[in-house]
């Protein structure tokens, strides 16, 4: 008789179609394990969303020259038209409170403590868990990369905001008092139209949203009249359909840069807008919804998620994925989660969960067995009522008695 030996240290080989289910479904428990991805299906929407608009004040002292000086004053006026219209399409469209526009003092000094006042009293108002926090600057930055003033110190990349071009003029380091906003209990958004913008996406904790709208990156400078990012954001914003986040609108800005690529000179870089999130935010993009008007009614998020929730109300609907290879399947578990933070669902979706043939089947066979055994139980439940009902019948009729009649006794009526 012949004996097949099997050593202790060799594995049988498995079919090669057990060996790619295996793959898929590795790659499956990541995505479904995926933090990130829950992040983007926790849609939320806010009972409050507050505005704050700024730019300069009108220099106060004699820095610039006179030719300097006309110009920067147009430009004031420029900012002021577009932060102006910019508000009245969150006030109209959107019904967001809109602060009256914050003009910053072009002075050497307290700058940044008048700033960082206001600030402090927005989050003061506004700085619940269920509110958001807008932003919205326009101006002149420094590139502090390259800025003698702050290069090799622990400000070289921060963002910092300046009155005109002239280094006489005022200056604030926003990226100072941004860190208030990120330590709020409520999410913000910084839509920022200035030279070297990027810089802002930097800071951050994960408990709250803080998102970044920048004009350009953090080496490139913007411009302003027709070219400028608040035109554009004013464009955007009046015409994308609602609800959207401020990645969608990131990316139809930067598709219409695409198209017209701004440059002043050959040697200058493009202006392309630049997005991202400060630091350890959540990578959940902020969603634009108009609040409801006076006399309107909302549902809480936390009752929304209740009433979606509930297996009765529940839909789902499944989508196949065909793949054309199993190479590097696992590894491609960042690209997935790439796909759905970038793409963000309708706002329908409460949440995606992702399965193999087997375990969608699974799945399926589960849910008949649940169905028949509800409609068991519910069987049951109706036996039981019915038996209680024949108890309390007989009972309410008194004591069953028997009465033994002999045959030849005759009943007159």
């Amino acid at each position: 008789m012949s004996v097949n030996r099997v050593r202790l240290n060799e594995c049988p080989k498995l079919p090669k179609s057990e060996k790619n289910e295996d793959k898929v479904e590795t790659l499956v428990t990541k995505l479904n394990e995926n933090d990130a991805i829950k992040e983007v299906l926790e849609q939320k929407y806010y009972e409050q969303v507050a505005v704050l608009p700024i730019k300069w004040k009108k220099p106060g002292r004699h820095y610039l020259t006179q030719q300097e000086s006309r110009e920067h004053l147009q430009q004031l006026l420029d900012i002021k038209k577009e932060l102006s219209d910019i508000s009245d399409i969150f006030r109209a469209r959107f019904n967001y409170h809109v602060e009256e526009i914050f003009e910053i003092s072009d002075e050497p000094q307290g700058v940044r403590k008048e700033l960082r006042r206001r600030v402090d009293d927005l989050i003061d108002t506004y700085g619940e868990s269920d509110s958001l926090i807008i932003i919205v600057y326009g101006g002149h930055g420094v590139n502090t990369r390259t800025s003698k003033e702050y290069w090799r110190t622990k400000y070289e990349s921060d963002n910092v905001w300046a009155a005109s071009t002239n280094a006489d003029g005022g200056r604030v380091n926003w990226s100072r008092i941004q860190e208030r906003l990120e330590d709020a209990d409520c999410d913000t958004l910084m839509i920022i139209d200035c030279c070297y913008s990027g810089s802002a996406v930097t800071r951050g904790v994960p408990n709250t949203t803080n998102e970044v709208l920048a004009a350009v990156g953090p080496d490139a400078p913007s411009y302003f009249g027709t070219h400028a990012y608040s035109r554009a954001i004013k464009s955007k914003l009046s015409d994308m359909k609602i609800p959207f986040t401020a990645q969608q609108l990131h990316e139809a800005l930067l598709d219409e840069s695409r198209q017209k690529p701004i440059s002043q000179h050959a040697d200058t870089p493009l202006a392309i807008p630049d997005h991202g999130f400060a630091g350890e935010s959540r990578k959940r993009s902020i969603h634009f919804k108009e609040l409801p008007r006076n006399g309107e009614h909302t549902i809480s998020e936390n009752m929304l998620q209740l009433q979606l929730s509930t297996p009765s109300r529940r839909l789902t609907m499944s989508i196949e994925v065909e793949l054309d290879t199993l190479d590097d399947i696992v590894e491609s578990a960042d690209e997935w989660e790439e796909w759905f933070i970038k793409r963000n669902p309708p706002t329908n979706v409460l949440n995606v969960r992702f399965y193999i043939r087997q375990g969608l089947l699974l799945k399926i066979k589960r849910e008949k067995i649940n169905r028949k055994n509800k409609q068991l139980s519910r069987e049951k439940q109706q036996l039981i009522r019915e038996k209680q009902r024949l108890s309390r019948s007989c009972e309410n009729r008194g004591p069953l008695r028997i009465f033994v009649v002999p045959e030849d006794v005759t009943f007159e009526e």
